[in-house]
């Protein structure tokens, strides 16, 4: 075992003692600020799961998230784009950009730090992955450790301050470390690895032709050789629900979008979400939104 590895399994060991937060957009650390503020670090494994499935209405905050693999890769899908991030790497969601997850959840164990910045910055580590120098996993044990210290109630300025320092430090070292090619690991691929690398040539072809009323589960097994059963198997393991309702849901979050713009008629809406009609386009809208596509033109005119 390398001192990095061994480094890796320290610190998936002090985040066990990271408790899930009384609130997630209000963190430490606001000594100084023009550096991240209001940090919440989150142990996300088979005990925290993380979010897998795309929510159209999900809350969009102006949070930054820095995602640390410490164990298994996966993907973070945001902005209608997929970013790999490799087992030992991470990645950056920048704020308002609504996001989910795709990963073994039973094998995985992640970092995920959301923090506040006031001033824009480093716009090139936007959705793409990053390994982590052995001085970046000395950082982030770092970080870690003022985190838990100042939980435990050690809250003083000085304290804050290098966490916050910290953690500028860690990104800031991530922008001149090296960028995977979309975090793809080089060499074979074990079977787990197989299945991410498939579910991403999927998602983006579900992105890319969502408002194609001929995309279905169907078309896609024949277009990528694989059987309804096994993309059922696939679907359920690696975002929890099955090929048909992520098709739909993110039939819906485009849907949403476009209604937001407010300058197209419903069946107009319809249609370029690649809905067939627009009785089942407000069939799926209601039962996902909860309401009425006409109901929610008129709550978001209100």
């Amino acid at each position: 075992m390398t001192q990095t590895e061994r480094l890796i399994g320290e610190i998936r060991e002090k985040c066990r003692a990271i408790a899930e937060p009384p609130r997630y957009l209000k963190g430490v650390g606001g000594t100084l600020p023009d550096l991240p503020g209001d940090i919440v670090l989150l142990q996300r494994n088979r005990d925290y799961p993380i979010n897998r499935t795309p929510q159209p209405m999900q809350l969009l905050h102006r949070c930054y998230v820095l995602t640390v693999s410490l164990q298994e890769e996966g993907l973070v899908c945001a902005a209608e784009h997929t970013c790999r991030i490799p087992e030992g790497g991470a990645t950056l969601v920048y704020p308002f950009q609504g996001h989910h997850y795709v990963v073994e959840q039973e094998n995985f164990f992640w970092l995920v730090a959301t923090f506040h910045m006031e001033n824009a910055f480093l716009p090139d580590l936007m959705l793409r992955s990053f390994e982590l120098s052995p001085f970046a996993w000395r950082l982030t044990a770092r970080m870690v450790e003022l985190y838990l210290e100042l939980l435990a109630g050690s809250a003083e300025r000085v304290r804050e301050g290098l966490l916050q320092t910290t953690l500028y430090a860690l990104l800031l070292e991530l922008r001149l470390g090296r960028c995977g090619e979309e975090g793809r690991p080089g060499g074979a691929s074990p079977p787990r690895q197989h299945r991410i690398e498939l579910f991403e040539r999927m998602s983006r072809r579900i992105s890319g032709g969502i408002a194609d009323p001929a995309l279905s589960v169907a078309a896609l097994s024949d277009e990528f050789g694989i059987s309804i059963p096994s993309m059922y198997l696939l679907f359920h393991s690696l975002v929890g629900c099955n090929p048909g309702e992520y098709i739909r849901t993110l039939r819906i979050k485009r849907a949403i979008k476009l209604l937001n713009a407010n300058n197209m008629l419903i069946a107009e809406v319809a249609g370029e979400s690649g809905f067939t009609s627009q009785a089942v386009f407000s069939r799926c809208f209601r039962k996902v939104v909860g309401c009425s596509p006409s109901e929610y033109l008129r709550k978001l005119r209100n």
